[in-house]
């Protein structure tokens, strides 16, 4: 009886050490692919980094055409206005020229 339950317990220690083994390696397979993902995740964590970057120096571009533009703008006007100062001016002489020939 005794070498039966011995027998029983080697071949039981035997199942149980090969499917403890087939875990391990379903372990380390589900290991590896954890590590990709990982990797993939990395990769767009950096990318993403990347990205930010480009987007607070276009965001820093814009805002310097914004405000050239503004500028622009601003001088644009202001000659426009003397410009306009000048054409009253000059309409005015002409009126005046005029009416004085009517007379």
């Amino acid at each position: 009886m005794e070498d039966k339950t011995f027998d029983l317990l080697q071949k039981m220690y035997g199942e149980f050490s090969k499917r403890f083994a087939q875990m391990d390696q379903r372990f380390e397979k589900i290991d590896q692919r954890f590590d990709k993902i990982d990797q993939r995740f990395e990769k767009l964590e950096n990318e993403q980094k990347k990205q930010g970057i480009m987007l607070e120096r276009l965001d820093d571009r814009v805002s310097e055409a914004f405000e050239a533009i503004q500028t622009l703008s601003e001088t644009n006007e202001q000659q426009h206005q003397e410009i306009m100062k000048e054409l009253k001016g000059d309409i005015q002489v002409v009126e005046t020229v005029i009416k004085r020939i009517a007379k």
